[in-house]
């Protein structure tokens, strides 16, 4: 199941930061009041807003693990080829570009250039 805003909210317990043990250098932090982060190495890769969009970033990290932690943790479904990553969509593929936000059926919906560097 992937994880929603709701969902990381009840994982931090009510905490700001917290590390999920058993993922290695991977944490959950709240941003504000309507986000909560996952982080991979300080990398926030997953934003979670409370309206039930999801912001996607590589942080310029195109690396198996980065990917594989945007795959588990959102509705997004990268993939690689020829050295350049994309969002497959109904089929569709879609170029992948730090910063862009999806629905909660991996639909890309607008593009956060404020989020791009974050």
């Amino acid at each position: 199941m992937i994880p929603t805003y709701f969902g990381m909210e009840t994982f931090l317990g009510g905490r700001e930061y917290r590390t999920i043990p058993s993922i290695r250098s991977t944490s959950v932090e709240r941003i504000d009041e309507e986000t909560i982060s996952l982080r991979y190495h300080g990398t926030r890769v997953v934003d979670y807003r409370r309206d039930g969009t999801f912001v996607l970033r590589s942080g310029g990290w195109h690396t198996v693990t980065t990917k594989s932690r945007i795959n588990d943790f959102s509705p997004a479904r990268l993939y690689q080829q020829n050295f350049n990553w994309y969002l497959g969509v109904n089929g569709e593929r879609v170029d992948f570009e730090d910063g862009m936000v999806i629905d909660g059926n991996g639909k890309p919906v607008t593009h956060d250039e404020s989020a791009v560097s974050l």
